[in-house]
């Protein structure tokens, strides 16, 4: 006597027999010229049949992906999901899903970014634009869109010449706040970077970064990795080489902080040197897409972040 089918087992059919549907409507739809309501009809029935993770991952995987990659996918989907998509209608469904993810990653982004202005308890606007000032330094433009988001949750809103003016106040403010501090200290922290022990140094970009607003860990100094500090700030990690020294630093510095970034699980890498880099760290740090900042980039941007 034949059993019959599971509840669950009827529900996972019922479920992928309509996201097949949605998926044949789907191209029918693309055929006749009517993209957009394909694309939906095709993220519906991806999802019932359970394969938008793949997509997913294939976009975070292939932020640009290349026209190999692509039939490498279309030929997954046929071979083992039976799915038989053209060229065109799996560009569709990336460049959806890809969207998709960038709308995602910008929600994540601000969360982040709202959480870090409010983690000093602004009282005033003129407190919150001071923070953000802090965090952006020269860079301000960058995150503005963010900036005005934040302001208009909390009721207040600036067209885009207002805000920008405000922020060029702050900046004035913080120059000279730091002019000041600069003629009353006369031992500013520029003159520290060539006393400072390697351990020292570590800790004097410690403070610099926790100034501009990052989450610092410095590393264990008996085995590192390659990594001294993890810098983290709206979701993103970084792993740090700190090198002070008076000679050029050379590869292997790039070299091993690349290697660290997976062990700390971080997203990009970056060597900070108290002197310069040799031509070939140069070289590696470019194919590699390490960030390299010398003697003058740190001072730069000591100064425009107003660290004191």
């Amino acid at each position: 006597m034949q059993e019959k089918p599971s509840l669950k087992k009827q529900e996972r059919y019922t479920r992928e027999e309509k996201g097949r549907r949605l998926i044949r409507q789907a191209k029918d739809l693309y055929y006749y010229r009517n993209p957009e309501k394909a694309v939906s009809f095709f993220y519906q029935g991806f999802t019932l049949i359970g394969l938008w993770t793949l997509v997913h991952a294939f976009v975070k995987r292939h932020r640009s992906w290349t026209y190999e990659h692509q039939l490498e996918l279309l030929q997954l989907l046929d071979v083992k999901y039976q799915l038989n998509l053209n060229f065109w209608e799996l560009s569709a469904i990336l460049e959806f899903a890809k969207e998709k993810q960038q709308q995602a990653d910008r929600e994540n982004f601000y969360r982040s970014f709202k959480k870090e202005l409010l983690r000093r308890h602004p009282k005033t606007v003129k407190d919150l634009l001071h923070g953000y000032m802090l965090f952006y330094g020269h860079n301000y433009m960058d995150a503005i869109e963010y900036l005005e988001r934040l302001l208009s949750e909390y009721g207040t809103t600036f067209d885009r010449f207002q805000l920008y003016r405000l922020l060029q106040e702050q900046e004035q403010i913080l120059k000279v706040e730091a002019l000041e501090y600069a003629l009353l200290h006369p031992t500013h922290s520029f003159a520290k970077l060539d006393v400072l022990s390697g351990r020292d140094f570590e800790q004097f970009l410690s403070d610099f970064f926790r100034h501009c607003g990052y989450m610092v860990s410095l590393t264990k100094s008996s085995y590192d990795g390659g990594c001294d500090l993890v810098l983290e700030r709206f979701q993103e990690r970084t792993a740090v080489q700190a090198k002070r020294q008076k000679n050029p630093v050379g590869k292997k510095a790039v070299a091993e902080v690349y290697a660290s970034k997976n062990l700390y699980h971080c997203q990009r890498a970056l060597v900070i040197s108290s002197s310069s880099f040799t031509t070939l760290a140069k070289k590696l740090a470019l194919v590699n897409e390490v960030e390299l900042w010398d003697r003058k980039h740190l001072l730069r941007e000591i100064k425009q972040h107003h660290f004191k």
